[in-house]
């Protein structure tokens, strides 16, 4: 259950925004009853989704991943509320949380509904199996996994898909990183 409410307190605080100020994890998590939980899985798992082949296994699979990947965000440095306040990119934060969100439809490898439909179908040319996995071409064109030190791997298809408050945030981290190795390039120049 509590996987449940870690993923559900972080669909709250994206939908309300507060995500942008609060910082959630496995040990603050804010209770929200039955009904509450309910509502956001509805809104965020089942949005676009053909109600007739939606499975458990599908949910299931959506919270542990959700699950992961928001445990991964609350613990990673560079995503901590104060450091993205001090640096003024509090945007960051909710830029790739909803993006995350948007990119839900990845997490199974088949594509249940092309793969029903096709053994529905009494057609004689039957669609390709490859017509039933989630391709790269077709699919979301961000996601972002954790390493086992927290550290954020991000994946983009093209450098357009890159959010502008990201492209922001890399370029503070490396003019802090030039900053640092400035008086060690003085104390040891390169002749």
């Amino acid at each position: 259950m509590a996987s449940i409410q870690l993923v559900t307190d972080y669909l709250q605080a994206i939908d309300d925004r507060t995500i942008i100020t609060r910082s959630i994890g496995k040990d603050n998590i804010t209770q929200l009853d039955a009904k509450n939980c309910i509502a956001l899985l509805q809104k965020h798992f089942l949005k676009e989704k053909n109600k007739d082949y939606v499975t458990w296994t599908q949910l299931s699979i959506f919270i542990s991943v959700y699950e992961s990947l928001f445990d991964g965000f609350s613990q990673c440095g560079h995503f901590i509320v104060e450091i993205m306040q001090e640096v003024n990119n509090t945007q960051l934060r909710i830029n790739i949380l909803q993006t995350l969100l948007q990119s839900s439809d990845q997490f199974t490898s088949l594509s249940v509904e092309s793969v029903r439909k096709n053994q529905r179908s009494t057609n004689e040319d039957p669609v390709a199996f490859s017509d039933a996995i989630v391709r790269w071409d077709k699919s979301e064109p961000f996601t972002v996994v954790f390493s086992d030190s927290h550290d954020p791997l991000f994946v983009y298809k093209t450098v357009d898909s890159v959010s502008q408050s990201l492209i922001n945030e890399f370029n503070i981290f490396n003019q802090v990183l030039a900053e640092d190795r400035l008086p060690q390039q003085n104390l040891l120049p390169d002749y």
